[in-house]
């Protein structure tokens, strides 16, 4: 449309100047809103070349946070196995920064896509992986917080573990991770009823 015509327009123009100045935090921001905007258009090898840009960039500045970020998104255009290696490759990077989160949307993104190439075993591996990240995550908020961070976005690890364990034919696994999914938001209500009660 005209409109994604003119964004673009401005969103080049906008790279350009952050060119000029030096700013490459904003470069690399300014090169991720372009691969979108080119993703929407179906111009798969423009995204491409826009996200291979911000990476190299950010790698420039360090900005491990966006380097990984850049990677998940490059996976979407790459075969199986080169998307397996880059989702790797982020984990290792977010686990040396300490970015529990990310390292947990990566383990998260590698599960999936080992599921979709029809791996159930690799799946629930890391499935299983990013559980033992949420716990490690949720250790260090307060009770409140906990009940927040347990969404259903965020459990929804737990419930494929409980479905692949099903498929493979081990119900004893699936019932541990059904238990143990049902124990911590029965140990989160638990804590921040015994908070509101002390306050």
């Amino acid at each position: 449309t005209q409109g994604d015509q003119q964004a673009s327009v401005t969103l080049q123009h906008a790279l350009l100047v952050s060119r000029e100045i030096g700013d490459i935090k904003l470069a690399v921001q300014l090169l991720m809103r372009l691969a979108h905007h080119a993703d929407r258009k179906l111009q798969g090898g423009r995204a491409r070349d826009y996200l291979e840009q911000a990476l190299e960039l950010s790698k420039q500045i360090e900005d491990k946070q966006a380097e990984i970020e850049i990677i998940i998104a490059l996976s979407a255009y790459e075969d199986f196995g080169a998307m397996i290696a880059r989702l790797h490759e982020g984990v290792v990077s977010a686990r040396e920064r300490g970015l529990v989160g990310l390292e947990q949307d990566l383990e998260e993104a590698l599960a999936a896509a080992y599921e979709r190439n029809g791996d159930l075993v690799e799946a629930r591996a890391h499935y299983a992986q990013g559980a033992d990240l949420l716990e490690r995550m949720r250790a260090g908020y307060k009770a409140e917080e906990h009940l927040r961070a347990f969404s259903k976005n965020r459990a929804h690890c737990y419930e494929r573990l409980v479905d692949l364990s099903l498929q493979l034919g081990e119900d004893a696994d699936a019932f541990l991770w059904a238990e143990r999914s049902r124990a911590r938001v029965l140990q989160i209500m638990r804590n921040s009823r015994q908070s509101h009660a002390s306050a």
